[in-house]
């Protein structure tokens, strides 16, 4: 029993540690957008869901807008060029937007990854799944989505 207490005890301090780190990233620079997207899966790990929200929201307004804006001039050659967020950081953006129920900010940034390359089954999975946390109207698309997943899933294994 005093192990147990003790590994909790420790998941308990690893995250207070976490916060402390975010916060001093987060002094350093307000606006980074990776520092904020952690910020938000501690919050949604606290089960904070409003606290969440707001920091994935502030990170999202801190990349989405260069994006879509350099997007403009044509096809990006390398998004990084535009942001500072990797190709799989963006992915965590759009799960954390659909737990917090922002969903068509979710299907906003799958969209430009789904351009970027669409060969990525979980891509086309999450599509279907934020369709289908919109509700039954959305229903078919989600259905599209997950059969695309499955073709493309089908056609990296062979």
């Amino acid at each position: 029993m005093m192990t147990i207490l003790f590994v909790v005890s420790m998941e308990e301090e690893a995250a207070d540690n976490c916060k402390t780190y975010l916060d001093k990233s987060l002094e350093y620079d307000p606006k980074n957008p990776e520092s904020l997207q952690l910020l938000a899966s501690y919050w949604l790990s606290k089960e904070e869901l409003e606290l969440a929200r707001k920091s994935i929201l502030d990170s999202l307004d801190n990349w989405l807008p260069q994006y879509l804006e350099a997007e403009k001039s044509g096809p990006l050659v390398d998004p990084s060029q535009a942001i500072a967020l990797t190709y799989d950081a963006r992915i965590n953006t759009s799960r954390i937007l659909t737990e917090v129920k922002e969903f068509d900010k979710a299907l906003q940034v799958l969209e430009q990854l789904v351009e970027e390359d669409d060969e990525v089954v979980v891509i086309w999975y999450m599509l279907g799944w934020v369709n289908y946390c919109k509700g039954e109207e959305y229903y078919s698309n989600a259905k599209y989505y997950f059969k695309r997943a499955n073709e493309v899933n089908n056609n990296n294994i062979s």
